[in-house]
């Protein structure tokens, strides 16, 4: 199990989520209907050794330097340059997914693949688990599922632009959502954002994630 630490962020940051939602699709304004935002709380989570104070927290959550950069030994040549990788906690995310998933047989979470279309010849793989709504492309993490999925399905869709979107939520027992093949509903999707706990937006210039949930 990876440790992480926790930081709360004051509510301000709420201005920061609404507006990444507003650049989303469907899922995004869903949840945006769908949540009092202003009533919850926003945190992000980092390793538990990183020194880093709540007004430089607040600094990168646009322009990134939340993290280190990566050590000389990661960097590698490429034409016309050095390639750096870029310092992420998708591996801490991956964990606190993990556990959700793990926690209750009707927990789930779904995400937005911003750029991705189910008309692309790439999406003819079913790894990750996608679904479609018109072409928009959503990733679905049920129940216990494996951590190379939760792992693949952060990695999809953690764009740097808007930023990565998505929700732990919950199947409803008495509106069971059921996907047929590759599709969604926009009802099925709309329930899932209805029934969200928590919604994950990428930040810090895609180096981590503010995570907002409900008092």
């Amino acid at each position: 199990m990876k440790d992480y630490r926790v930081i709360d962020l004051n509510p301000s940051v709420v201005a920061y989520v609404r507006e990444v939602l507003g650049q989303g699709h469907t899922l995004a304004r869903y949840l945006l209907e769908a949540q009092p935002l202003e009533k919850g709380r926003v945190f992000t989570f980092v390793p538990p050794e990183l020194n880093i104070s709540e007004d430089d927290v607040y600094a990168s959550i646009r322009e990134g330097g939340l993290l280190p950069s990566p050590p000389p030994e990661t960097h590698r040549k490429v034409r016309g340059g050095v390639f750096r990788p870029t310092p992420t906690t998708s591996n801490l995310l991956e964990e606190i997914l993990c556990n959700y998933l793990e926690t209750d047989v009707r927990n789930a979470c779904i995400f937005e693949d911003f750029y991705a279309r189910q008309s692309d010849p790439s999406m003819g793989s079913s790894d990750p688990p996608w679904v479609a709504l018109n072409d928009e492309v959503y990733y679905c993490l049920p129940p216990s599922s494996e951590r190379r999925l939760v792992n693949k399905v952060i990695f999809d869709a953690s764009d740097v632009y808007p930023g990565a979107i998505g929700a732990m939520t919950v199947w409803p027992e008495q509106e069971p959502v059921e996907i047929a093949g590759r599709t969604i509903t926009a009802d099925q999707l709309r329930v899932l954002a209805e029934h969200a706990t928590r919604i994950i937006i990428g930040a810090f210039d895609a180096e981590g994630y503010l995570i907002w949930t409900k008092n």
